[in-house]
């Protein structure tokens, strides 16, 4: 991008205190190229700094470029052109006219400029093989086709660019110099590659009558001379980037549409999870998460469930069995025992200790406390024997005791509770037998001898119940997983792509809002340029239009892309209307010619000429006048050079009165073109009478005296033409009156009272009255010269004639 430009972008930026920091960084990488948004958008981040209020940059004029003018053309060998065709021009503003017939090689000019300067010609481009084929001239050695020219640029040597051909339209061969100094790199190195296809300083005809044939035909040309096709690249960088994250949310969005329905459809708990978080506006990846990498016993509750439930421990069978056989030696050790006779043992025992202890402090046992009887040492000694044999009798007993509540309780143990997960099997679907005898087996009964047979014989059941459970676990685990698994992993493979999606969200915002600001700055700056170029056009079909009933109020460069148009707003006779559709072919081509003008002459190109080529065709006499002073208009500050087969554009510019230079193109056999400078009519049949006489010698006298007779006639006939056309235009005749009204004039004598705007019979005495009794001797003289030999002094008469029609001209 041009500085110029990216500095107005950066001004606009500094401007807008509504922008945000991100737009103004992102706007101005893309006006700086692929690498600069490419950094910019790698370091993003979501909470983008304040914006700075920097003091802005001053910034440096750029001057308009040096104009470039025509100096010399040279054509050879090229389409109609045979042997060399040199046209020298002034190079500078001015208006010059190539006037020929079709077929003369006038048009071979322009394109043979056009081809020079672009290596293409409009003539042939976008068309078939059969166009193409006709470049070479039929008359010309092969190895002279070449197109030379040779420009004044201000500030600079003169250019001399030459493009030759040899075997084919498409290989030529370019050579730039400039003075001495050879340019390698052509146009290029002048920098006028881009100014040749924004400012194309030629028209052709074809051009002029199928630009409005499409909208973009004629919409790319005005929008090029914008200069923001820089800015649109920027734009479209933007668009780009934010696409190719679109692009990744949209197959994002397509993923997650078909998981969703899948998930909706899933009869699994997990799914149902799954599906919640994805249906969230913003989609919940840590849910994703939880429920694709978690643990089993972190996940959901029927797939944990049923995984615990497979994993529930049966009880051990060879430990009950071991246990329980404890338990039965406990109870059939004693059973052995006479349980009153051991009690009573104890009670003895107890009895026996008690006395003994009474009787232990004295020297004699003494008497019985209890009965009175008498106490003796043998009796102490006998109740240490029994009280001996009773302990023992107790502590058997005791022991017992004690080995049937270990095992018992070892048992017991064994026996462990119904787990809370057994209560859910009837919901999940699974058989409850389990259930049943699980609390069966907790159950314990009351007597010991029956506790050791209920806990084999319902620790067995239950085994078999947790064995069919833990095999329907299995089946419905697996019948689960299943469909659960391939979802699992779409899940999984939908994560990342949804983390980087959301952790996207700022920066797609970002590069939208940039893309719109700049997409408005585009629209403004694009309204604000061609404003003045649209006026130019307004004023320009003002000129143009002449009495056409088409009025154009505005015009406006609208839309983008294949919608893009130029809208015109057009009215005829008040009512708005739809400018092809209302126009007529002669005013479409004004109003191309009014629209194609200005963007030809702006200040900002560096070429200073402008060629157009049969600009006059189908305009009616008005509009060519129009045209005659548009051009001259246009060539006040720019060298204007039009190609015509048309006299009317010629007569037009001679009867305003405007300054200009014709050169008449005359063809010749072999393809020989040559130029002459074509002098106004009058003039020219003088001068034809004055080199007659200055070679009577050699032409003879009587030669002589019919010729210079015949030319003085002619140059009466076109004085009084064309005073007759100037007062009848200039009263506001319409021109296919005039030009009618002439057809019915016979004669010098009715042409000149014609002119002089008298009756046929009373010419003579109104020449008398006004110019002179010479006037109307002179005009009988010249009326006899045609029928008999002029005897006459001949250079008094070409003097004569001469006044003559200076004073016909004049009194117009």
């Amino acid at each position: 991008m041009t500085p110029a430009l990216r500095d107005e972008i950066e001004d606009r930026l500094l401007e807008d205190e509504a922008v945000a920091s991100s737009t103004i960084d992102f706007v101005l990488a893309a006006c700086d190229g692929d690498i600069a948004l490419d950094r910019c958008i790698d370091s993003f981040a979501d909470t983008p700094a304040p914006r700075a209020t920097t003091e802005r940059p001053k910034r440096l004029s750029r001057d308009a470029p040096a104009g470039a003018y025509l100096r010399r053309l040279e054509v050879s060998g090229f389409r109609g052109v045979g042997k060399p065709l040199e046209l020298e021009l002034s190079p500078g503003p001015g208006l010059t006219v190539v006037l020929g017939r079709n077929g003369s090689g006038k048009s071979s000019i322009s394109e043979g400029l056009e081809a020079l300067l672009t290596n293409t010609s409009s003539r042939w481009a976008d068309r078939g093989k059969e166009w193409r084929e006709g470049w070479r001239n039929l008359h010309h050695p092969d190895d002279r086709v070449y197109v030379e020219a040779t420009f004044d640029v201000e500030g600079s040597a003169s250019i001399v660019a030459r493009r030759i051909w040899r075997d084919a339209l498409d290989e030529s061969e370019l050579r730039v110099r400039r003075g001495n100094e050879k340019l390698a790199e052509g146009f290029a190195e002048l920098a006028w590659e881009e100014p040749l296809e924004t400012y194309r300083p030629f028209l052709s005809h074809r051009e002029l009558s199928t630009v409005l044939d499409t909208p973009s035909r004629l919409y790319d040309p005005l929008k090029a001379i914008l200069g923001l096709d820089e800015v649109q690249m920027a734009t479209r960088r933007l668009s780009v980037a934010k696409k190719a994250r679109d692009a990744e949310a949209k197959d994002l969005r397509a993923v997650k549409g078909a998981l969703v329905a899948d998930l909706e459809a899933t009869d699994d708990d997990r799914a149902r999870v799954c599906f919640a978080a994805l249906k969230k506006r913003a989609v919940d990846v840590a849910t994703l998460e939880t429920v694709v990498f978690a643990r089993d016993e972190d996940g959901p509750s029927v797939s944990s469930d049923l995984r615990r439930i497979a994993q529930l421990t049966a009880p051990d069978l060879d430990r009950i069995a071991e246990a329980s056989s404890r338990l039965r030696s406990a109870i059939a050790w004693g059973a052995d025992l006479d349980d009153q006779r051991e009690a009573h043992a104890a009670a003895l025992a107890s009895l026996l200790e008690q006395a003994l202890k009474f009787c232990a402090p004295q020297d004699e046992p003494g008497a019985c406390p209890v009965c009175g009887a008498p106490l003796s040492a043998a009796w102490a000694e006998e109740a240490r024997a029994r009280l001996t044999d009773a302990q023992q009798a107790s502590q058997r007993r005791a022991k017992v005791d004690a080995e049937r509540k270990e095992a018992s309780d070892s048992l017991r143990a064994l026996i462990t509770p119904v787990p809370a997960l057994v209560n859910r099997l009837e919901p999940l679907g699974l058989p409850v037998d389990a259930a049943t005898i699980w609390a069966r087996f907790c159950r314990l009964p009351d007597r010991l001898d029956e506790l050791a047979d209920h806990a084999e014989r319902e620790a067995l059941a239950l085994v078999e119940a947790l064995e069919a459970l833990r095999e329907a676990c299995r089946k419905r685990i697996e019948a689960r997983d299943s469909v659960w698994s391939p979802l699992a992993r779409r899940v999984a493979a939908f994560i990342e792509p949804a983390r980087r999606a959301e952790a996207a969200r700022p920066l797609v915002k970002a590069l939208k809002d940039a893309k719109k600001w700049l997409d408005d700055a585009i629209a403004s700056m694009r309204d604000e340029r061609f404003a003045p170029i649209a006026t130019h056009a307004q004023r320009l079909w003002r000129q143009l239009r002449q009495n056409s009933n088409v009025d154009l109020a505005g015009v406006r460069l609208e839309g983008t892309s294949t919608r893009r148009r130029v809208a015109l707003d057009v009215a005829v006779d008040g009512t708005e209307g739809v400018a092809l559709g209302v126009m007529s072919q002669g005013e479409l081509n004004a109003l191309a010619l009014s629209l194609f003008l200005p963007r030809m002459t702006l200040g900002e190109s560096p070429f200073h000429f402008v060629v157009i080529d049969d600009p006059v065709q189908a305009m009616d006499p008005l509009k060519v006048d129009g045209l005659a002073t548009v051009l001259a208009e246009v060539a006040k500050a720019r060298q204007v050079i039009v190609l015509t087969h048309d006299n009317r554009l010629y007569e037009a510019i001679r009867r305003l009165g405007i300054e200009a230079r014709v050169l008449e193109v005359q063809r010749d056999l072999s393809s020989k073109v040559s130029l002459y400078e074509l002098i106004e009519p009058v003039e020219r049949h003088l001068r034809d009478a004055t080199h007659c006489l200055r070679h009577r010698d050699g032409l003879g006298r009587d030669t002589v005296c019919d010729l210079v007779p015949t030319f003085c006639r002619l140059a009466l006939e076109a004085a009084c033409t064309e005073a007759y056309r100037r007062r009848r235009l200039e009263r506001g005749d319409a021109h296919r009156d005039v030009e009618e009204a002439l057809e019915d004039v016979q004669g010098l004598h009715d042409m000149m009272a014609a002119s002089l705007d008298v009756e046929s019979d009373q010419l003579y005495g109104h020449l008398n009255q006004h110019y002179g009794r010479n006037a109307a001797d002179l005009l009988k003289r010249i009326k006899r010269a045609a029928h008999q030999t002029y005897q006459g002094d001949l250079e008094q008469l070409v003097r004569d004639v001469r006044d003559f029609t200076m004073r016909i001209r004049r009194a117009s």
